[in-house]
Order: structure tokens, then sequence, then C-alpha cells
């Protein structure tokens, strides 16, 4: 038996004038992102500097040492915190990134295949990073500036040249790695025919849903950053810039906080109750009865119904002098919400009866009759085999339903408009009562704060409940 154990092999330096020139153009990158970090960590230390000299003078002023010489000390600007410690990071990311870019060119200098990889990762990460900031730049500030020629320009260099070299220039996730790590050793051939034709149909596949979203997405949400840090005249023919203090005061002022209590009241009435209802009626019409189709059919038939239908309808149904239930909900402070909900309510339980019985319908008849061997009553069946069965339903439904409840705007401005006394203003009424240009840049802020806030609570059910969900075949 050998004591010595077998020596791993030792991958080959990969050397060509394509990855020498790669390498070459990634140390220039490297150099050009140090500058930059370098002139921002300045900045950045200059203007703390300021900072602290501004917090010892406001000590001063608040002792009254100042008294007698009231124009020895200047006034300094303090209120610019989160702008300092904003370049510092800034700064300090942007000389590690220098850092890392040098010893991955330097490796790649000596043909190390894990730096070559390294560089492709990285390469697309700015290549990425650095189209939204053209995008940005270009697009809603409409001023040029060199961050984008670094990190749209070399990057493309970069892997231009990488392929040239014999090299794969797209990351790939190769050995259960990350998308972006270039754990594999596969190679993209620049010269095969083939490999062009099917890179050039995967962009035309690509290209559809691409112009899509940057119509119907990128664009908006560049805009609405654009306003939410830009203040606008009445006339809308000028605007100055106010950085990011605007988004901040409307995030933390009352209006944003009121609205958002009133959304999150109509989505905790709205939510659980129409889920509810629905999984109720679809477990009592999933029956093989005769005339079944009909009852599932009336049941299903609010999908069909717009809001501005089913806002009418309830209208008339809360209506405290004609209405059939004769009661007073919509003029009521502390009812208002309850009694919007109901339309919402109504209205979403035919979609939510159809995806709840489709997938009780899509339960295997196998497991409900081994379970009713097995002596489980229908509850226990429910809860035991037909709930875990339709959680990625269910988990589908809780999503859709919080987004819509997010949104609702249209049931409230025909119901109540608002009141009473602003009692039913949401985050989306209130965005949308801010059209005027002078009120524009508070509208955006409010849009980019509901937008994070309906993001946040997505992903969180996702988090939260997708361990819940049994996925199975």
């Amino acid at each position: 038996m050998s004591l010595v154990g077998t020596p791993e092999p030792v991958a080959e330096p990969r050397r060509s004038a394509g990855l020498t020139a790669a390498a070459i153009a990634t140390l220039a990158q490297a150099v050009l992102i140090g500058l930059a970090g370098a002139v921002v960590g300045v900045v950045a230390l200059g203007l703390t500097l300021d900072l602290l000299v501004g917090i010892v003078w406001a000590l001063i002023r608040s002792v009254g040492i100042d008294a007698a010489t009231p124009g020895l000390f200047p006034d300094l600007a303090i209120d610019n915190l989160d702008t300092y410690l904003f370049l510092l990071v800034v700064a300090t990311v942007l000389l590690l990134l220098a850092r890392h870019e040098h010893g991955l060119a330097r490796g790649m200098l000596a043909g190390a295949p894990e730096a070559i990889r390294g560089v492709v990762g990285v390469q697309w990460w700015f290549l990425g990073i650095g189209l939204l900031i053209a995008f940005w730049t270009l697009v809603i500030a409409e001023s040029a500036v060199t961050f984008p020629v670094v990190a749209v320009a070399i990057p493309l260099v970069v892997l231009i040249l990488v392929a040239v070299g014999g090299e794969r220039p797209f990351p790939s996730g190769g050995g259960g790695g990350s998308s972006f790590s270039g754990a594999s050793d596969e190679r993209w051939n620049f010269r095969s025919r083939t490999e062009r034709k099917e890179a050039l149909l995967a962009v035309g596949f690509l290209a559809p849903a691409l112009v899509i979203f940057y119509g119907f997405f990128f664009y908006p949400v560049g805009r609405l950053l654009h306003f939410a840090i830009y203040q606008q005249n009445r006339t809308g023919t000028a605007e100055r810039y106010v950085g990011f203090s605007q988004l901040t005061d409307v995030l933390a002022g009352d209006e944003f906080r009121e609205g958002l209590q009133h959304t999150l009241t109509y989505v905790l009435f709205t939510v659980p109750a129409g889920l509810l209802l629905g999984i109720v009626l679809a477990v009592v019409a999933n029956r093989r009865l005769k005339g079944i189709k009909f009852f599932q059919t009336v049941l299903s038939s609010t999908v069909a119904t717009s809001v501005a239908v089913a806002s009418v309808i309830f209208f008339v149904l809360l209506n405290p002098q004609v209405g059939y239930f004769k009661v007073n909900w919509l003029a009521e402070p502390n009812q208002v919400l309850f009694g919007v909900s109901l339309s919402s309510v109504w209205q979403n339980l035919g979609l939510t009866f159809i995806i709840v019985l489709a997938g009780l319908q899509a339960v295997p008849d196998e497991l409900v009759e081994s379970a009713t061997l097995d002596g489980a009553g229908p509850i226990r069946r429910f809860f035991s085999v037909t709930l875990p069965i339709i959680s990625p339903t269910l988990l589908f439904l809780i999503v859709v339903l919080t987004v819509f409840a997010f949104q609702a705007f249209a049931q409230i401005d025909i119901l109540t408009a608002g009141g009473p006394a602003g009692a039913s203003e949401t985050l989306v009424f209130k965005i949308f009562q801010r059209q005027q240009p002078i009120d524009l840049g508070e509208g955006s802020a409010m849009a980019l704060g509901l937008f994070g806030i309906t993001f946040l609570v997505t992903m969180g059910q996702f988090m939260i409940l997708d361990r819940r969900v049994h996925y199975g075949s």
C-alpha cells in the first residue's frame, strides 16, 4: 500500500494573443476604476472633514460660546450625512473592485484558467450594471458620463478578445456553481458558424421580451426615479435637482404613512376573506353530480365582471336609502374600507374559485381513495391530502390577491372618491391625486415606495410560504 497519494493534475496555463490583450484591457479597466475610487474617496474625505467641522461648530453654537463673536465661525451644512456616507461606501467598493480586477488581470497574464473564468464573470456583471447606468445617464438624465464607457465598452472588448483567444466568453454554471462562477471548462468556438447562429437565434428570441420589458417596466421605473430626485415647477417646464432628500422626506412623511396604513387595512380585509371563500366554494362545487357544471359556471361568473360594474352594484346594495342592506358603511370613516373591500372580494371570487377548482381537480383520486380506506374523514382528507397538493396553487393566489389589493384604485374612486375625510385614500389613490407638475416628484416617490413595499411583501410571502409548499410529482 502506497503512503503517497496520487497528486491532482494541474491545469495547464492558457496563453494566446487574444487572452493577453484581454488581460491588458482588464488591467486598464482596473486602473480606471481605481482612479475613480481614489477621486471619490478624496471628495468623500473632504466632505467628511467639513461635516466634522460643522458638527463641532453646531456644538459651539449650542453652548453659546460664539455669542461674543457671532461672525467668527462659518455656517457649514451638516444635513447631508447620507451623501457623505454614500460617497465613502462607493469609494471603498471601487477601490476593492480595482484591487480584485488587478489580481485577475495578473492571473490572466500568467494563463491561470480560474483567472480567465473570473474575468469573464466580472465583465458580465460590469456589462449589466453599465447598461443600467448608461440607460439612466443617457435616456433619463440626458447627460453622458464616463462610467458607462468603462462598464460597457471595455467589457465588450474583453469578452470579444477572450472569444478570439479560444475561450468561452459566456459564464456557465457547470459543477453546481453559480452562473457567474465559470466552473465549466467548456470552450466557445468563436469561429464556429453553428455556435454563432445559435447565439444570434437566442438574441432574436430574447429581443421581443427585452423590448417589452424596456418599454413597460425599465423605462417607466427610470422615469419615476428621475422625477423622485428632481422637483418640477408649476408648469413642468423647468426642474431642479433635489437629490434623495425628496424621496426620504416623502417616504417618512405622514401622507405616505397614512396611505400605507389604509392600504394594509384594505389588504387584510380582502385577501384572507377572498381566499377562504374561494376555497370553500371550490370544495363544495368539486362534486361529480348532475348539473354541477351550471353551479360552477355561476360561481365563476364574477371573473367576467369589471371593476366599474362591481363597484356600481355594491354602491346600490350599500346605499342607506334605496339599497338592499341599507347601511351607511361608505360614509363612516371606521367602516368605509370594509364596505369597499366587499366589492373587491366579490369581484375576485370568480378568479379564486376557478384556480382552486382546477387545483382540486388535479388531485389524484388514488390518494383520496387511499386516505378513505385508511379511515380518514372528509376534514382530515382535506387537510392531510388535498391541501398539501394544492399548496402551490394557494401560494400563487395569495401573491396575486395581495398585489391586486395593493394596486386597488377604481373601486375606491367610484365608491368613495377617497372619502369620507380621506379615510379610504390608499397609496394608489394618493399617487393619482398628485398629477400636477409641481406634485410630480412627491407622487413619483410614493410610487417607488409602493413598488418597494409590494416587492418586499411578495418576496417575503415566497420566502415564508414556499417552505410549506409541497411540489410533488
